[in-house]
């Protein structure tokens, strides 16, 4: 060797480069995703909604009840009645729901927008369609409930809404309580 630069095949530099290129695109499509996913968890990270909720939605006057939390990654999860009648225009009398998947993002420091879905089912296993839920919340200043006003949009397998209708939901946070005072479990503090 005498010290000069080795003399590599084209095919060899073209193929360097497309390497660094692509690397130059992963790193730069990482970090591109970044501030987003720093912005979601900053906007619920420190909010007074992350936690457990008993929650009571209304829909056409009639009240119900469901168990929600809120994550602070922005995700959240709820559950209500598993088993329940049928919408009109659905395919059965009777659906059986899954729990409800979701995210929420806060506003302003007491308030919240929320998307979650629910898949739905008859008995027997047959898939119904989807239940869709949008809302805004609103925190109280002692940050132990909220309400708000939803949408809910039920759709068959193949997408058609079947229907679309609004309700009004209140929420309590649900604590860690004391064992009741002579309880085998409970503890003296």
């Amino acid at each position: 060797m005498d010290g000069t630069a080795i003399d590599r095949p084209r095919w060899y530099r073209a193929g360097m480069i497309g390497s660094i290129v692509i690397a130059v695109l992963m790193i730069v499509g990482t970090v591109g995703w970044a501030p987003w996913t720093a912005a979601q968890e900053a906007s619920t990270a420190e909010s007074p909604f992350v936690g457990a909720w008993q929650v009571s939605p209304t829909i056409e006057g009639e009240a119900a009840v469901a168990l929600t939390t809120f994550h602070d990654d922005g995700t959240i999860i709820t559950s209500n009645r598993p088993v329940q009648t049928a919408p009109p225009g659905l395919a059965a009398e009777v659906l059986v729901q899954s729990l409800g998947h979701g995210s929420w993002s806060t506003t302003s420091e007491r308030m919240a927008d929320i998307t979650f879905m629910f898949l739905q089912s008859d008995p027997n296993g047959t898939f119904l369609g989807t239940r869709t839920i949008r809302g805004v919340l609103e925190l109280d200043e002692s940050g132990d409930t909220w309400s708000g006003d939803f949408a809910i949009i039920v759709a068959d397998p193949d997408g058609a809404v079947v229907l679309d209708t609004v309700g009004t939901v209140m929420a309590t946070r649900i604590g860690v309580e004391p064992m009741p005072e002579g309880t085998p479990v409970a503890r003296s503090t």
